[in-house]
């Protein structure tokens, strides 16, 4: 992704071992990535 452009402002990437990306999976996570959305669009 850096390569394409974006930075650590816009983007940002996290590793679950042993997770899938099942909707299980995402829904034990879900917080993740909507505060990271909401922590953004606040700024």
């Amino acid at each position: 992704m850096k390569k394409k452009g974006f930075t650590d402002k816009y983007w940002e990437t996290k590793y679950f071992p042993g997770k899938d990306h099942s909707e299980k999976s995402w829904n034990e996570r879900f917080e993740i990535p909507i505060s990271f959305i909401m922590n953004k669009l606040a700024k």
